[in-house]
């Protein structure tokens, strides 16, 4: 659930938004519709986090995770496109590194009682279910099932992401946000370089 309200934004003199309201609940699809220049992309710069407002608020419930593919495309180069859609774990491969150091560094405590132990006892249990979530098991077949289910051939995986077109490059951006398996998607104009 989203819960926004009373968002207003301004930049100089000129009204972007004011007032909005709304709740978006579990599992509804909703579609933002208006004019170019209507603040529609500014919006879900805000709902994503990529921009802070200092009117109004929103909120989500704690830990859910947003996945935004935003209309202009990132500068893909340098990569198969198996190598660039595998990057959506990099998040992952940083949580597992982490647990690591800390079950290292709570093997050099012998005080359980002490605030760090109690601290990265607790950062270890977020870290843990964070990681669960992600469920990283098995990355090549689940990379490859993505991909194939957004129209690329097996074949396609090893060719390099420039010799794709804008509209393949933005599904591969998409295939990264749907391997991360966020709460909540945000898609801003998907279809634009189709």
């Amino acid at each position: 659930m989203i819960a926004i309200q009373n968002l207003s934004l301004h930049f100089g003199g000129q009204t972007i938004f004011e007032g909005i309201s709304c709740t978006l609940r579990e599992g509804e699809r909703v579609g933002l519709v208006g004019k170019n220049g209507a603040g529609k992309s500014t919006l879900l710069r805000v709902l994503s986090g990529e921009q802070e407002v200092r009117n109004g608020q929103v909120v989500l419930p704690k830990g859910d995770t947003i996945g935004y593919l935003k209309q202009e495309l990132s500068n893909l180069k340098g990569r198969t496109v198996y190598e660039e859609t595998v990057s959506a774990f990099d998040e992952a491969l940083r949580i597992e590194a982490r647990l690591t150091a800390i079950e290292k560094e709570l093997e050099q405590h012998t005080d359980t009682e002490s605030t760090t132990f109690h601290d990265l006892m607790e950062e270890m249990h977020e870290l843990s279910h964070r990681f669960e979530i992600m469920d990283v098991g098995s990355v090549e077949k689940q990379v490859e099932q993505v991909l194939t289910g957004l129209g690329f051939d097996r074949n396609d995986l090893q060719r390099p992401v420039e010799t794709f077109s804008g509209g393949w490059q933005m599904r591969i951006e998409l295939a990264k946000i749907l391997l991360r398996k966020p709460e909540i998607v945000l898609l801003d104009e998907p279809t634009n370089h189709l």
